[in-house]
């Protein structure tokens, strides 16, 4: 039974910050796509317009060909607005069209309301029990959308947490780019480097200790400056794939990495504490503190050494990742049609 009452005449407004190329914002344009080859009328719709334009981004004119602005928001009891969590306060403009929050990152929450540094120090579970649980079980923001949709089983647990109830919550995740889906190969894994590669945007300060941890020859790579052509080329020739950033939904780099033939080594942090957000073998998964940097470093040498075993408990993570977007479709369906 579908979330919403949507008609013929429908119109879906999802909102998306302009002129900004993110996981988040390709994954917005995605939904739009889908609603769309499901015959519904649903518009990517931009604000901050004035900041650099407001043209639909190259790499996203494969989803979407046209936009629209806030300013074209049309409020009726007919139409629904989706609001991704960095601008959930925009609902007040609107007092007839149905609403609804998508939680893409629950870090984008707590920045927009200048707590994200005390998120990060403390925890979720410390952060929401002990600090501000009271401030944010209370958020009128929060209270007064009717329907709130997860991308990640860590935003699901945030919003119980926080005290929503569970018929307002229903799961929509994402998938990664078709690119990335078919490069896996036999030959691949033949052709590897000793790069160990990381994000230097997410998690660096600890990234630097175990770089500084290491005694063995190692290339040490991070990902920046680069179009998405020279990350895949550089994620198809390495082993290791690091992420001991915040997790703040299900993040796509992990994915995309495992695609290209690495193995995974994260943290505990978000999204990577939940088996169903990052299903990967827990004895790849560790706490970022400095008493466990002999354990990372012999993890990142066994990936290194025995890497065809290592890549092997990579399997099912791989396959869980290539049915995304099938599971994608599905959940499109449940909620929308």
């Amino acid at each position: 039974m579908a979330v919403f009452k949507l008609s013929k005449s429908s119109i879906i407004y999802v909102l998306c910050p302009a002129n900004l190329k993110t996981g988040g914002t390709e994954l917005l344009h995605q939904l739009v796509k889908k609603l769309n080859d499901n015959n519904h009328q649903a518009y990517i719709t931009y604000f901050f317009e004035g900041r650099q334009g407001d043209s639909i981004p190259f790499e996203f004119k494969k989803y979407v060909k046209e936009y629209r602005k806030e300013k074209d928001i049309v409020d009726s009891t007919n139409n629904l607005i989706i609001f991704p969590e960095v601008c959930i306060g925009k609902h007040r403009k609107y007092k007839k069209i149905q609403k609804a929050v998508w939680w893409l990152s629950v870090d984008n929450y707590f920045f927009t309301r200048g707590k994200l540094n005390r998120l990060h120090r403390y925890g979720v579970k410390s952060f929401l029990k002990h600090l501000y649980l009271r401030d944010y079980a209370h958020d009128k923001d929060i209270r007064e959308i009717p329907v709130h949709l997860y991308q990640s089983y860590f935003a699901a647990n945030f919003l119980k947490e926080i005290g929503v109830p569970s018929n307002k919550t229903f799961y929509l995740s994402d998938y990664v780019n078709d690119s990335y889906l078919n490069i896996y190969s036999d030959d691949l894994i033949e052709n590897k480097e000793n790069n160990v590669i990381y994000n230097p945007k997410k998690g660096l300060e600890f990234t630097k200790k175990i770089i500084a941890h290491c005694s063995v020859p190692i290339k040490w790579i991070p990902i920046e400056n680069m179009s998405n052509e020279e990350v895949i080329r550089l994620m198809k020739k390495s082993k290791v794939y690091i992420d001991f950033g915040n997790h703040p939904g299900k993040d796509r780099m992990p994915r995309e990495a495992a695609m290209c033939g690495c193995c995974i080594i994260t943290d505990l942090r978000g999204s990577a504490e939940f088996s169903e957000d990052v299903p990967i073998p827990n004895s790849y998964k560790f706490k970022d503190e400095d008493k466990n940097l002999d354990l990372i470093m012999n993890k990142i040498e066994q990936c290194l050494i025995n890497y065809k075993n290592s890549i092997s408990d990579f399997s099912d993570y791989r396959k869980y990742i290539q049915n995304e977007k099938q599971v994608f479709s599905r959940d499109v369906k449940r909620i929308f049609d």
